[in-house]
């Protein structure tokens, strides 16, 4: 019996979002306004790289487009002060899975079904919802004054509200497993690569926690 895909994805993708996670507790997002400004960076970059792909999801079960949270965003980007401009897929390169990944077009006009490389990304994007959850709570203890946090609060709501709804439509969706768990893992991968650019075109001081490899 095959197993349900929302559990290959967990345990299939969990090396992937290990890396990650591991790679942004060298950040102090929290503690250091430079820190905070590269996550929002990160963040806005990858939505605004997906966003084709994480919107036609959304149509197809009826929920909101992904245009709050990237508002959200930039709206946190502004409060920290941040210049930096955001991360598009000219920067990313030619690999031809990044460009499987991040989709061209206008969802809007788009009426096709999502496929296996849209369930696959929106997976992540909705997924990090959950962790938006705890990331909130830090926030509201720790983040310096000034900065705004709505994006983690849109994020937080998000995992009551858009989260259950994914789960049911993932799992009453036809798909094949295979290639809908190597997207998510390349969203993975994507993620990190961005994080890189943002990183070496913005440099910033290590957190005092970990030192950077």
């Amino acid at each position: 019996m095959q197993q349900d895909l929302r559990d290959s994805l967990r345990s299939e993708t969990g090396p992937s979002h290990q890396r990650l996670d591991h790679r942004m507790g060298q950040l102090d997002i929290f503690g250091l306004r430079e820190h905070y400004a590269a996550y929002l960076s990160l963040m806005h970059s990858l939505h605004q790289c997906v966003r084709i792909r994480v919107n036609r999801v959304a149509e197809h079960l009826q929920l909101p487009g992904n245009e709050r949270l990237i508002e959200c965003l930039q709206h946190d980007l502004d409060s920290a002060g941040s210049s930096s401009r955001s991360v598009t897929p000219a920067d990313l390169g030619e690999q031809s899975w990044v460009q499987e990944i991040v989709a061209s077009g206008d969802s809007s006009t788009d009426a096709n079904a999502p496929n296996e490389t849209d369930w696959g990304v929106t997976y992540v994007i909705e997924g990090s919802s959950m962790g938006g959850v705890f990331l909130c709570r830090q926030a509201k203890k720790n983040l310096p004054d000034g900065l705004e946090m709505t994006f983690l609060e849109q994020l937080s709501e998000n995992a009551a509200n858009r989260w259950p709804t994914f789960v049911a439509g993932l799992r009453s969706a036809s798909l094949q497993h295979e290639p809908t768990i190597e997207s998510a893992k390349q969203t993975f991968q994507l993620t990190e690569l961005i994080l890189e650019k943002i990183l070496a075109n913005e440099p910033i001081s290590n957190s005092s926690n970990e030192p950077a490899n």
